[in-house]
């Protein structure tokens, strides 16, 4: 789990961005839309996450920098795993 702390005016920027279901001050839920649009950019048109969260309106001084490859990381092994169906379960990191 990540130490970073969301400030109230912090949660209230992200939460302005469509592509995210809810923000509290210790988490961020990405949309399942999200999660299976990221998939497709990274495997089919072979963006980086960087990219893709930039792409997404995401600014990584606020999310952190590392945030875009471990949320891949983890998407792309449920993807592996369990196929799209696994993006859209909320499991919030359970298997």
């Amino acid at each position: 789990m990540s130490k970073r702390i969301f400030t109230k005016e912090q949660i209230k920027l992200l939460s302005e961005n469509t592509h995210i279901a809810s923000c509290s001050e210790r988490y961020i839920e990405y949309r399942k839309e999200f999660k299976q649009s990221a998939i497709k950019q990274y495997y089919e048109h072979n963006l980086t996450p960087g990219d893709i969260f930039r792409i997404a309106g995401f600014d990584a001084r606020l999310i952190g920098k590392d945030t875009p490859q471990k949320c891949l990381g983890r998407w792309r092994k449920t993807y592996r795993l369990k196929g799209e169906i696994g993006l859209i379960e909320n499991k919030k990191g359970r298997e």
